[in-house]
């Protein structure tokens, strides 16, 4: 089975870069689209939900679930996930099953997505009583429209492993059908004591699962994921770390759900605490962010930091051009910055149109490139591009080179034509070192006669260096007496460098 690789990356740099969706405590979010608007269910009693038009400005509306089941205690209730299945908006639970106090999943059914949810179910969907009860439900609608029910088995990690499940849902989405497959336990050492929170996508011809693992009290919960052959399994892991991790401002990374946006792109939707305020005990709140997820030559990204590549580095007259690609999945355009020497010297958005990369990573659209002019003497220097983050992520360098500027000047003295007593004279010339025209002192016989500057079209010189453009050329006119003379040409030389002859002619 191909694999993904997974980039691995810190969250966040700063506070003021990270917004949450949701100030309040909003734990185990999900997030389904109904229309024009998103919703989102939490943790809580009798299931909060939010509303939003653009995954930005959110609004609480009244808790969908207007009562548990029957044979469930009203406490408790964990982790809903939300499908439209059978005709019919389906809401899937954990709580205790008032017989035992086992975690068991049931369903509630509503006409509208928002609710109100009613569940008159006589039993649970899913209770794995051997395994000390099913959690964390979240169903997953496949291309075919067929309808599949993950979940996690609590476990105890001294006799019983938790596991995530997956299996096929009835055509009502009110039972399950066949067998349970068991998609992951745990397995790498990040992930400690338990894995938790199954989600499931199609992303590129391949299903995703994204998981939580740790103790989602304390910092070190973080997001996982895994490539399924189909819904049923086998997973496997693209890395032996986490794909979203805390960092100085965000802890506890975890409860995570996809789902895709209005632009078809693929979002996934977390809670966290701030690491200044981890645990109710201090204060804090499981904070809901939504994040779009990227990807790039394979890889899945998780972390909203931006991504691209610097395709190459042009030399201009006392400037260098970056040309590359980026994008941010966190906003429109992505913020690009050219350093010299470690120093930033000038930033620009990436708008140019870029058709290759819209190919490569659909959803972004074709205006993700970027062709940014530097200043830069003469010297070499280390030129490299960087992705500037706005909200979730971090900056990220997009490549580097090593870039040699000799500051002299150069050109090419290439005519001189005698009319009676006058010659014409032609050629090229450009200084490294200044983006303004460059200065051709013109001798005859050893004497200055006349000092042109460039400003002439010449199509070929630009063909030859596209980044200097086609107004390299100089012209003069010389007065000559009878008999044979000489007519040199120099290139005045400023800043670094040295002035250059670009030739003798006689006429």
């Amino acid at each position: 089975m191909a694999l993904l690789c997974i980039i691995i990356a810190s969250p966040v740099q700063s506070a003021a870069e990270t917004t949450p969706a949701w100030r309040g405590d909003f734990p185990d979010p999900t997030v389904v689209r109904d229309g024009t608007r998103f919703l989102a269910f939490g943790t809580g009693p009798r299931v909060p939900v939010l509303a939003s038009d653009d995954l930005v400005t959110w609004t609480a509306l009244p808790p969908a679930l207007d009562g548990v089941a029957a044979w469930a205690e009203d406490r408790d209730v964990w982790a809903p996930g939300v499908a439209l299945v059978g005709g019919r908006w389906r809401l899937y639970y954990a709580v205790p099953r008032r017989a035992d106090g086992t975690h068991c999943v049931s369903v509630a059914s509503a006409d509208s997505a928002a609710g109100p949810y009613h569940d008159d179910s006589a039993g649970p969907v899913v209770c794995q009583a051997e395994t000390q009860g099913s959690i964390d439900p979240e169903p997953f609608i496949d291309a075919d429209g067929s309808a599949w029910l993950l979940w996690k088995s609590q476990g105890r990690p001294e006799d019983n492993e938790a596991a995530l499940w997956s299996s096929r849902l009835s055509g009502d989405g009110l039972s399950l059908v066949g067998d349970a497959a068991r998609l992951l336990t745990r397995e790498r050492d990040w992930e400690r004591p338990l894995v938790e929170n199954p989600s499931m996508a199609r992303w590129r011809g391949r299903y995703l699962l994204t998981y939580s693992a740790g103790l989602w009290q304390g910092p070190d919960y973080a997001t996982g994921y895994a490539v399924c052959t189909r819904p049923s399994g086998p997973c496997a892991r693209a890395e032996d770390g986490p794909a979203l991790a805390g960092d100085a401002v965000l802890a506890g990374t975890g409860g995570g759900s996809l789902f895709t946006d209005d632009r078809g792109r693929l979002v996934l939707a977390f809670h966290a605490w701030d690491s200044d305020a981890v645990g109710s005990e201090a204060g804090g709140a499981r904070r809901m962010h939504v994040v779009p997820v990227a990807g790039e030559a394979g890889a899945l990204r998780l972390d909203g930091a931006p991504f691209g590549v610097l395709d190459g580095i042009d030399l201009r007259p006392g400037a260098v051009v970056a040309r590359g690609w980026a994008i941010d999945p966190d906003q429109p355009a992505a913020d690009v910055a050219v350093t010299i020497d470690g120093i930033e010297v000038v930033s620009a958005p990436a708008l140019g149109r870029r058709p290759d990369v819209d190919r490569t990573h659909p959803g972004w659209g074709a205006a993700t490139g970027f062709a940014i002019a530097a200043p830069m003497a003469a010297g070499t220097h280390r030129v490299c591009v960087v992705g500037r983050n706005r909200g979730l992520g971090r900056p990220r360098q997009l490549g580097c080179r090593a870039v040699r500027m000799d500051g002299d000047p150069r050109g090419s003295f290439d005519s001189a034509a005698r009319f009676g007593d006058q010659a014409v004279v032609r050629g090229w010339a450009v200084d490294p070192d200044q983006q303004g025209p460059a200065t051709v002192f013109v001798y005859l016989d050893g004497a200055p006669v006349a000092a042109p500057q460039t400003g002439e079209r010449r199509p070929d010189v630009a063909v030859a260096f596209p980044s200097w453009g086609s107004d390299r050329g100089w012209a003069a006119v010389v007065g000559v007496g009878p008999g044979r003379h000489e007519v040199c040409a120099t290139v005045y030389n400023r800043g670094a460098g040295s002035g250059r002859t670009l030739g003798c002619r006689a006429v």
